[in-house]
């Protein structure tokens, strides 16, 4: 039997929602991870969708240890479009007859499940990566897709873009400037492009100045 019988859920709607960090609970609380969802075409038993993320093996590591394990989560949902934990949501462009299991076996194919994080902050950089390789495989565009999902007023019109920056919870959504912090790949080797505002790049520093025009 194919991987596609196996799973044969077709996605709809592609991209990543923004949430809170963990159990924060502070109102201002920089909320910056990102959850990649994928909205089935039609019902799989009772489920409508999965969320994709990376998720900390244990945050209790010694202080001197500066990467944290993680791992692969894929959870099926019974729900379709944009979670109620969401600040932000990034749509992206996606071909129609995308099945599920080949967005597993693109980030299978090239190791990324071997990553750990940097910090606490999230895992914009897996996440960037993921992206870059859905969209090297022909299944996503990085342009930002003007769904019913995509609020107004989003300061970015690309998925990398957007993966450099974090929102706040209170003013809801309010955006502001944060590189990628590159994390570690056991495996995958990392890509870096213009368009993707790691820590120390041009492209990071052009959106802390377009920051200026957001507030």
């Amino acid at each position: 039997m194919s991987s596609q019988e196996e799973l044969p859920m077709r996605a709809s709607e592609l991209g990543y929602d923004i949430t809170k960090l963990g159990l924060a609970v502070i109102p201002r609380a920089i909320r910056d991870m990102k959850i990649r969802r994928v909205d089935f075409e039609s019902d799989y038993n009772e489920y409508q969708s999965v969320r994709i993320w990376m998720e900390f093996q244990s945050q209790i590591l010694p202080s001197e240890e500066r990467y944290r394990p993680a791992s692969l989560i894929v959870a099926p949902c019974d729900f379709r479009g944009v979670s109620t934990s969401a600040i932000r949501v990034c749509p992206l462009k996606c071909k129609p007859d995308i099945v599920v299991v080949d967005l597993l076996q693109t980030l299978v194919k090239h190791d990324m499940q071997y990553f750990d994080f940097i910090g606490l902050d999230g895992c914009r950089d897996f996440v960037t990566q993921a992206v870059y390789q859905f969209r090297e495989a022909g299944y996503v565009e990085t342009s930002i897709d003007k769904s019913p999902w995509i609020e107004e007023g989003f300061p970015v019109s690309d998925a990398f873009a957007a993966m450099g920056l974090r929102f706040q919870g209170e003013p809801r959504g309010l955006p502001f400037a944060c590189p990628i912090d590159a994390g570690r790949f056991g495996k995958y080797t990392r890509v870096v492009t213009s368009a993707m505002p790691y820590v120390g790049t041009w492209r990071a520093r052009e959106l802390e100045e377009e920051q200026l025009g957001w507030e």
